[in-house]
């Protein structure tokens, strides 16, 4: 699978005028924070945790198992034993810190989680703790330039120590074109970080939305709803999802997982969706294409977003 994106009718140029509308709010230097309210944390502790951790995951932990004196993050995907994916996560190991790992997952699903990774525990001295009302994300932007990127994520970290002090965590997003990834105390907000930031400019976007349609604007999916497929239908109301996707010859090629505003994620066939030049989705006409960070050659079955 592989990301994609759609917007109702817009080109791939058109679509970057989102960017233009949003940062044309803010003076340039403006850092931008989104709180990922929609977002759990779950605390993984004990003498054999990345052991632990390593029997259950897609990814190599040995990504965050290193000794730099910085924090660590990296996006990995838990499975059952018939190796379909139950859930998508990010891993955090904070610095200096060889004994616990903080597991970052969508908030609907902290305890079955928690309850997966009881199963697998057996009589290692492993402790698992959902901290979600302790902690809080946030995504954030060192400026509002930041948005126009378009390749690898190279985000720099600013400000760290100052961070560490407060007890927060803060790294790279391990994903694309997403900023920096922060998870502070809950009683860190704003005037924290503009307090941290030198009294620079620290804005909250009105709405969680914000974000939730950048990353739909840069094809990465996120959470229950984008792997809606591999989950049983009792963990989520399906009837606002799965709604076909057709192409001008009214053939299903895939399925809408998700929308904000004019941009949605879905499941699609690639060779089908890439050339239709016109889709439906119920009474919505829509579009495909290949976001730029997306191998332009590599030959795939499926595309995962609309």
């Amino acid at each position: 699978m592989i990301s994609s994106y759609w917007n109702k009718g817009f080109s791939l140029q058109k679509s970057t005028r989102y960017f233009t509308i949003f940062s044309a709010k803010y003076s340039s230097g403006t850092k931008l924070f989104f709180e990922n309210i929609h977002r759990g944390l779950i605390r993984v502790s004990g003498d054999e945790v990345h052991e632990f951790l390593q029997g259950l995951i897609t990814n190599d932990i040995s990504h965050i198992n290193n000794t730099s004196n910085r924090d660590n993050a990296m996006f990995t995907m838990f499975l059952n034993k018939q190796g379909r994916v139950l859930y998508d996560t990010i891993i955090y190991r904070q610095r200096n810190e060889k004994t616990s790992c903080i597991i970052e997952c969508d908030r609907t699903i902290e305890e079955q989680l928690k309850q997966h990774l009881l199963h697998f525990r057996f009589r290692k001295n492993i402790n698992i703790d959902i901290i979600t009302q302790e902690m809080n994300i946030w995504a954030c932007f060192q400026d509002f330039h930041d948005l126009h990127r378009n390749t690898k994520n190279n985000f720099q970290v600013t400000h760290q120590h100052e961070y560490w002090k407060l007890g927060a965590i803060i790294c790279s997003d391990p994903r694309l074109q997403l900023g920096l990834r922060i998870i502070t105390p809950k009683y860190l907000q704003i005037p924290d970080f503009q307090h941290i930031n030198d009294d620079r400019k620290c804005v909250l976007p009105n709405t969680s939305y914000n974000y939730k349609k950048l990353r739909y604007i840069h094809g990465i999916s996120e959470g229950i709803v984008a792997y809606l497929d591999n989950l049983t239908s009792q963990m989520l109301d399906c009837s606002n999802y799965d709604e076909p996707i057709l192409n001008e010859k009214d053939q299903i090629i895939g399925k809408l997982k998700g929308i904000q505003d004019e941009f949605g994620i879905g499941l699609l066939k690639i060779d089908l969706a890439l050339s239709s030049k016109h889709l439906k989705i119920g009474s919505l006409n829509a579009s495909t294409y290949r976001p730029t960070w997306w191998p332009q050659k590599k030959k795939l079955k499926y595309v995962l977003l609309l």
